[in-house]
């Protein structure tokens, strides 16, 4: 245990700010006849580091003992957000390291690969061990000891729970529901001390990198930012051989095509960004076929999928250009439904909102800088190319989908985007773009050609308390307390 009585590090600034949010009242729990030993796991969340400094800025020479049951498999910056804690306030963070991590123990049992019924990994990586460090302490300490631990849920989530131990001697506490401490005050608390941890850039919580919980949104980036982890998941679903090659036969990048950079490349830029207007934005005609159904191309046996691009876009110049730009652009999430795309950004925006302190901005700045566009998408020979697995096949989403499949969906999108992108630059403007763009195309209409943009319209963005009381944000699965929050 952490016998320290000594004022954190940093304690001054660590006060301040935590009073700026608080608004209630707390007291550490005092029960007679017990000696009553505090401590506060870190999971790596923002709840559980808002948590830890509002406890230190409320009673600051109070021995808390804080702990982190490790999976090894932790969202990448999880360490070094830790790290960042124990540098600010001086305080050492205890470890609890696994004999075996998430994918040794799969590995280990067959690739049992757990579920959101099943809630594996939770019990064996995160409780157990927090249990058995209770244990050990209560080993240390006598029967008369009462380990109370302090859980991150907040003011404005009355109706969670945390885990409810059966045992005697563990006991658990929640000061931020007292001290009126809701989910923006959390995000300003941890941003203004230590700086959110980067994996918030596009996941909504810590965890896993593959965990059962995440949302399509953040196995895209996944791919991008954590590949090797996330592809000795992907092993992990034993997909058969012969679907799996179809799979890992990934369209050849347009980088590669173009011998390009990606830097010089860029999608399909809707005209209400200043770029030049192609017939997906003119007016969609009827099919032939059935007039109840819209296609600008008429009847078609090929899959329509919707993914949303994001475009961080600079309205005004800010002294860097002369004109409106595109800083940068990404694939957000892809869903086969409409509905599926809207709910799915729905979830990306209110994070969007959740964090962004992180772009030192307010709700109406993100909202003018960060535009998101919806484009429909016609895949040619979609059943073919990207399979769906079979019945017997475990995977890590809920929805069955094999992150393989989702690796493959992601390079046949960027491919169809990227080609996209190139004809539309034929038409651009500026004299050396349009020659280049002329080009490229020349280079790629010789190759395969697997689909194209039937459609791109502008998502617009519902208002964060819009979104707070939205059905299909209070009814989305609750991810599990111990290990993301």
């Amino acid at each position: 245990m952490e016998l320290s009585v000594d004022y954190p590090n940093n304690y001054l600034k660590i006060k301040n700010t935590v009073e700026k949010y608080v608004s209630g009242t707390y007291n550490l729990p005092v029960i007679e006849d017990k000696k009553v030993f505090y401590i506060i796991p870190l999971s790596g969340g923002l709840d559980s580091f808002a948590t830890a400094y509002t406890l230190l800025a409320k009673f600051p020479s109070t021995p808390f003992t804080f702990v982190h049951a490790d999976t090894m498999a932790e969202a990448e910056g999880t360490e070094e957000a830790l790290k960042a804690f124990e540098d600010i306030t001086g305080r050492k963070i205890i470890k609890l390291k696994p004999k075996a991590g998430l994918f040794e123990g799969i590995e280990k049992y067959g690739n049992f690969i757990p579920s959101q019924r099943h809630r594996s990994c939770t019990q064996t990586l995160k409780t157990a061990p927090i249990k058995r460090f209770f244990d050990a302490l209560k080993q240390r300490h006598g029967d008369d000891s009462l380990f109370m631990q302090f859980v991150g849920l907040r003011a404005d989530e009355p109706k969670r729970k945390g885990i409810e131990w059966s045992q005697e001697h563990i006991g658990s506490a929640y000061p931020l529901q007292s001290l009126g401490i809701t989910k923006q005050a959390v995000n300003k608390i941890v941003e203004e001390i230590q700086i959110t941890p980067i994996y918030y850039l596009n996941k909504s919580r810590s965890g896993c990198v593959p965990c059962i919980f995440s949302r399509r949104s953040e196995l895209v980036d996944a791919w991008s930012t954590s590949s090797a982890r996330l592809d000795r998941a992907a092993k992990m679903e034993e997909i058969p051989g012969n679907i799996l090659k179809i799979y890992n036969d990934l369209p050849t990048p347009v980088t590669k095509l173009l011998s390009a950079g990606r830097n010089w490349l860029n999608f399909y830029r809707p005209a209400a960004l200043g770029y030049p207007r192609m017939g997906c934005e003119e007016k969609r005609g009827k099919n032939k076929i059935n007039s109840k159904i819209v296609d600008l191309f008429g009847a078609s046996e090929s899959k329509r999928i919707y993914a949303a691009i994001e475009y961080h876009y600079y309205p005004n110049n800010y002294g860097i250009a002369k004109e409106p730009f595109i800083f940068f652009e990404s694939l957000l999430t892809y869903s086969t439904s409409l509905g599926g795309i809207k709910k799915s950004i729905k979830h990306f925006w209110l994070h969007r909102l959740h964090t962004k302190e992180m772009y030192n901005h307010d709700e109406k700045q993100i909202g003018e800088e960060r535009r998101i566009f919806i484009f429909e998408i016609e895949v040619d020979d979609y059943e073919n190319e990207i399979p769906k697995s079979p019945d017997e096949v475990f995977t890590w989403q809920n929805d069955r989908t094999p992150l393989y499949a989702i690796r493959k969906t992601i390079s046949v999108i960027e491919r169809i985007l990227l080609t996209e992108g190139e004809r539309q630059n034929t038409r651009h403007s500026d004299p050396k773009i349009k020659e280049q763009a002329l080009a490229s195309m020349k280079k790629l209409d010789n190759q395969r050609e697997y689909g194209r943009t039937l459609n791109v319209s502008e998502y617009v963005k519902p208002s964060f308390e819009e979104l707070v009381d939205d059905i299909d944000i209070t009814e989305a699965p609750t991810a599990c307390m111990a290990c993301s929050r």
